[in-house]
């Protein structure tokens, strides 16, 4: 457990659950460490992620946001899964729970589940399953990682001052798995309409989702520059310019313009029109 420099009781509260499990600790059992931060790293959780990887020795890696919620026995399932299949990486369902009315709702992918099932077994299947993956949401507690894997091929969120650090981190770990699975139940519950939630704020900071874009763009550049990948980086590349005008204010019109058109630029222009 890694705590990002809080300010309320959470260090004392890591520290007597760790305590409580160490007290009646036997063979086999869970071992919590609690790893604290004396002051907020800069950005989202990248620093205190990429610690958490560094410091685990076990063999499986899931991640669990502080204010998120995961559902025990379709975990123990998910994990099951992974180590009868020896996948590199499983992909797993989400829901979202609302803070402000008490609803649950189903994430908004199932067509993508759908189109998933009904790729048959073949020589571009891969392709395209890995396809419709980096289509999805890049939550980086949906998946389920080897440890050795995120070691090998050195996954780690990139570190700046911007969130949503889990689109570069989502890019990179689906292109670099050798192999890879999906589990269609749901493990994590994304908590929605929360007091203090970035996507509350509006401002210029959400520009530098054009940082994670040009991540995303070396990283297609370096495994597979096929069309179908570019069309897939477009369409991202359209969806959060369109989503960063929503959330800056009109005084950053101008600077999204400017960051967009070159980006933009990069695609062939009937791509963009089609």
């Amino acid at each position: 457990m890694v705590d990002d420099g809080s300010t309320d009781l959470t260090p004392a509260v890591l520290r007597a659950v760790s305590d409580s499990f160490a007290a009646a600790h036997k063979p086999g059992q869970t071992v919590i460490r609690p790893l604290t931060f004396s002051c907020n790293t800069i950005g989202g959780t990248a620093t205190a992620a990429n610690f958490g990887i560094e410091q685990a020795e076990g063999e499986i890696v899931v991640f669990l946001d502080g204010d998120d919620w995961l559902i025990p026995h379709a975990l123990h399932n998910a994990l099951t899964k992974i180590e009868a299949g020896g996948q590199e990486m499983l992909v797993t369902d989400c829901s979202e729970y609302w803070n402000d009315s008490g609803n649950y709702t189903k994430y908004p992918e199932a067509h993508l589940w759908d189109q998933m099932k009904a790729i048959a077994d073949g020589s571009t299947a891969d392709a395209a399953r890995r396809t419709l993956l980096l289509k999805m949401a890049p939550f980086p507690w949906r998946k389920i990682y080897r440890r050795d894997f995120l070691t090998r091929a050195n996954i780690r969120f990139p570190v700046g001052d911007y969130f949503f650090e889990d689109n570069p981190f989502h890019w990179n770990a689906v292109l670099r798995a050798g192999s890879w699975g999906w589990h269609h139940e749901v493990t994590h519950i994304h908590r929605m309409a929360r007091a203090g939630q970035s996507l509350d704020r509006k401002g210029a900071a959400y520009l530098k989702i054009f940082d994670h874009f040009d991540t995303m763009l070396g990283l297609m550049q370096e495994f597979d520059n096929t069309l179908i990948r570019q069309r897939g980086l477009l369409d991202w590349l359209l969806k959060h310019i369109l989503w960063c005008v929503e959330h800056v204010t009109t005084r950053d019109w101008n600077d999204l313009y400017d960051l967009a058109v070159p980006r933009i630029g990069f695609f062939p222009s009937e791509m963009f029109w089609e």
